[in-house]
């Protein structure tokens, strides 16, 4: 089967290619991206489809391999340090001057 990957990595023609050979209707005038998706679909409703027998040569994967994770040693968290004594908080008064007028 191909993947998406693969499929989107062929020419139009290729595809045009693969979907006569898969017997999709309609593909001729279908967009590249259009043609992808009609070939996935065609896919996922037909899984017995034999490549080899239509003559499609499927492209190997390359195997994937996991990097084993590297484990890290927990880190010493460092000591606290006290805080400084918190300020008393501003008041808004003290913010904006305000003029007081005496009234003799």
């Amino acid at each position: 089967m191909f993947d998406i990957i693969q499929l989107n990595e062929k020419l139009l023609p290729e595809l045009k290619d693969i979907a006569r050979k898969l017997s999709i209707d309609n593909f001729d005038n279908l967009k590249k991206q259009d043609l992808v998706y009609k070939i996935l679909d065609h896919q996922a409703l037909n899984p017995e489809i034999d490549f080899a027998g239509l003559g499609i040569d499927l492209p190997s994967r390359p195997e994937t391999v996991k990097k084993e994770r590297v484990k890290k040693e927990p880190r010493e968290k460092p000591e606290a340090k006290p805080r400084a004594e918190a300020k008393e908080p501003r008041v808004a008064a003290e913010k904006h001057s305000v003029k007081e007028t005496v009234l003799p």
